[in-house]
């Protein structure tokens, strides 16, 4: 009951931090993206009472229509590109949930930096159609892009790029990926849950460690059914996400791993030699992917009793191989339309790069925002690694009693 109220309260905190990020950070970010240079000879940088003061007039004067178009269209392009890169995962490289680690999280941090950049330029183009009234022409559309996303002779005059000798990656590009990375963690996403979900494995909606449950091979207590409910409708199906909002709720105990898998991993000769059971937890699981689970075990089974009884002759060998047969592997579930609080990430990429901004530095991508932000972060680090606070506190901790 604790675990699952802190998880509500990470709820709250990760609608603040959306709040935080999209106000709070693109209208500080006002301070050093004035592009007056009277106006900006006028803030004294030590001066917190006015800094305060600027940000609260900017709370004031609300957005614009571009600006609030722009972000939409953020979103838009963050969700989609992500709802592509699933699908494409899931029917072309047949990556899943299941797929041996790192690559559902490296596959989702990848998804992510490509839906960092087009939500980036789809707020651009937006914002120009609106303030404009027409579309970006197509000379525009590739200038923009061979200035932000290739090297040309403005990134090679400012030496603003990345150079792994092979390739040059333009700093601007980046800067955007690791915002969008930032804000995706920031708003509670995972990088191996972009993954469509395996009915064998934690599916992408999966909360190991608050909403799961200790669990035997036994079948749900009725206290651990009711606990799975209330655990369903906070977080819903670990593998499809569904809460059941509009109908009565009906969750059931899915076996991590499944009781099939586990029998068959606790024939491994070095677990029967040191007695090393595996663990289940439970999850909450609707009905549909319930009886789709079931049915894939099933068939699994079926596979397994048509192997030879004799250990030589089998293509597939009890325990080690288990997780390798293709059955296990064949259905996933494809959860790119369903929408989540991370997708707004691409509302923060959006706002930040047309919030507060001239049409001269929107056209140009906002370069110097990011820059900006980049110098910052970096003096930050560097004040916080060299405070003599850190360094008291770090070697304290070090000192033997």
């Amino acid at each position: 009951m604790v675990r699952q109220t802190i998880a509500v309260h990470r709820q709250h905190l990760h609608h603040a931090a959306f709040i935080f990020c999209i106000h709070g950070l693109s209208r500080i970010s006002l301070l050093v993206t004035i592009s007056s240079k009277e106006t900006a000879a006028m803030i004294d940088p030590q001066d917190l009472d006015y800094a305060l003061e600027t940000v609260q007039r900017g709370f004031q004067q609300g957005l614009e229509r571009s600006d609030v178009y722009a972000m939409i269209a953020g979103t838009a392009a963050f969700s989609s590109t992500l709802a592509l890169s699933t699908y494409v995962m899931h029917q072309i490289l047949r990556i899943s949930t299941a797929t041996n680690r790192p690559i559902p999280s490296l596959s989702g941090v990848a998804s992510v930096c490509l839906a960092s950049v087009a939500s980036h330029h789809a707020a651009i183009a937006t914002n120009e159609y609106v303030v404009q009234g027409k579309l970006p022409t197509l000379f525009d559309t590739k200038r923009r892009q061979r200035d932000i996303l290739f090297d040309d002779s403005f990134t090679r005059r400012n030496n603003d790029c990345l150079d792994l000798h092979f390739v040059q990656i333009p700093l601007h590009t980046l800067r955007i990926c690791c915002l969008g990375l930032l804000t995706f963690k920031l708003l509670g996403g995972r990088f191996w849950s972009v993954a469509p979900s395996s009915y064998v494995h934690h599916g992408s909606f999966a909360r190991p460690r608050v909403f799961s449950l200790k669990a035997t091979s036994m079948y749900a207590t009725e206290t651990q059914r009711l606990a799975l409910q209330r655990m369903g409708r906070l977080a819903g199906c670990h593998t499809c996400g569904t809460r059941m909002l509009f109908q009565r709720p009906r969750f059931n105990g899915d076996h991590m791993p499944p009781l099939l898998v586990a029998n068959e991993l606790n024939r491994i000769w070095y677990r029967k030699l040191f007695r090393m059971k595996v663990k289940f937890r439970f999850f909450p699981q609707c009905l549909d992917c319930s009886n789709t689970q079931g049915g894939i075990m099933s068939q699994a089974r079926a596979v397994l009793d048509k192997q030879p009884k004799n250990l030589l002759q089998r293509k597939v060998f009890q325990g080690t191989d288990m997780m390798k047969l293709p059955i296990l592997h064949s259905k996933n579930f494809y959860h790119g339309l369903q929408p989540r609080i991370s997708h707004l990430t691409g509302t923060v990429l959006g706002g930040f790069a047309v919030l507060n901004s001239s049409e001269a530095d929107i056209a140009n991508g906002n370069r110097n925002r990011y820059e900006r932000l980049h110098k910052q972060l970096s003096s930050w680090c560097k004040n916080v690694r060299n405070n003599d606070m850190v360094v008291k506190l770090v070697s304290s901790l070090q000192r033997p009693k």
